[in-house]
């Protein structure tokens, strides 16, 4: 028999946690509610009585956010989603920073999305960094645009500005940066597109990922293909083409 996901819900809002009480219920049967803590004070002596697999955390809540419950932890050896009603030009910080999120208010396809990503990636190393990142992020603190790269059991932080192309290696993708470094990517390149989508890439390709900052010249001939100042030279699909014409 599977062992249970067992999972903490922390909101402050009774109606946010019977949402996805409900949900969880209904949709992921492998997800076991240990407890329910409506505050952060309550969270933490519920992680440390507990030891959760899991835990849901609102962010926004009275008293103490979920950034402050989590500076206040010893330690958690735990996966974390966050449930927020940031807006979607604050989602994007999330994918950056490669920590799992639920928008409010929740919904089944989401929610089985999540409980699946975190069945295929048991790794919870570099949390501390990637929630520090996150909030950085969303306060407008941070210094410059990064993005949070899985390699593994290892997450690099890397400005999305050194990230010179990106190529389809299977399951994973292989991104080459402009210190001439390859960082082996535990995500489809479908996944990392979706993360970097409008930040100066184009996808001129199936298996590439272009910066267009790096882009030296189009060249027609022979179906048309791009080229780097390095010379190195990418051919352009057909569906890829209208993109390039724009951009020239």
């Amino acid at each position: 028999m599977k062992t249970k996901i067992r999972a903490l819900l922390i909101d402050d809002e009774l109606h946010c946690i019977e949402t996805l009480k409900f949900e969880i219920q209904r949709h992921c049967p492998e997800v076991e509610i240990i407890t329910t803590a409506s505050n952060g004070h309550e969270g933490i002596a519920a992680i440390e009585a507990h030891q959760p697999d899991l835990v849901f955390l609102d962010i926004e809540m009275p008293e103490m956010n979920g950034f402050e419950m989590l500076q206040n932890l010893k330690e958690y050896n735990f996966h974390l989603i966050f449930v927020t009603a940031y807006d979607h030009y604050a989602i994007k910080a999330f994918k950056y920073s490669a920590i799992d999120y639920l928008m409010k208010p929740v919904n089944g396809e989401d929610l089985s999305a999540a409980i699946q990503r975190i069945n295929v990636d048991q790794n919870i190393l570099n949390r501390a960094e990637q929630i520090a990142f996150l909030r950085a992020q969303l306060s407008g603190e941070a210094k410059d645009k990064k993005v949070a790269l899985p390699l593994g059991n290892v997450i690099e932080f890397v400005e999305i500005s050194k990230i010179k192309r990106l190529e389809a290696s299977g399951n994973y993708s292989i991104a080459f940066l402009s210190d001439e470094r390859k960082l082996t990517l535990t995500k489809t390149l479908k996944d990392i597109e979706s993360i970097l989508q409008s930040d100066n890439f184009l996808r001129i390709h199936k298996s590439h990922l272009i910066n267009k900052t790096y882009i030296s010249r189009y060249i027609k001939k022979e179906g048309g293909y791009i080229e780097f100042a390095t010379g190195e030279e990418f051919k352009v699909t057909r569906f890829s083409k209208d993109e390039m014409i724009k951009l020239i």
